[in-house]
């Protein structure tokens, strides 16, 4: 895989495009885990879950291969409970 450099859009619409010590965050590289560490390492040992969406994909991205070419239940869930 070929890491790009990726930016992280928050729900409250800040972006972030790199850790606190100026470490970029890369696709296949940045986990969650490391985006929630740059806003609280006591955010991220606490975390289990994170929603991934991509507006875009990396030229090597393969849906299939990593279980994403499903229909997103979870979307039509929320939409259906008018959650964002």
């Amino acid at each position: 895989k070929v890491p790009v450099d990726i930016e992280v859009t928050m729900p409250d619409g800040k972006t972030m495009v790199e850790d606190k010590e100026g470490v970029k965050y890369q696709a296949w590289r940045t986990t969650p885990f490391d985006v929630a560490a740059t806003i609280s390492r006591g955010l991220a040992d606490s975390s289990n879950v994170a929603r991934v969406t991509y507006t875009a994909y990396v030229s090597d991205y393969d849906a299939a291969e990593d279980g994403m070419d499903a229909v997103d239940t979870l979307a039509e869930s929320m939409a259906d409970l008018d959650v964002d």
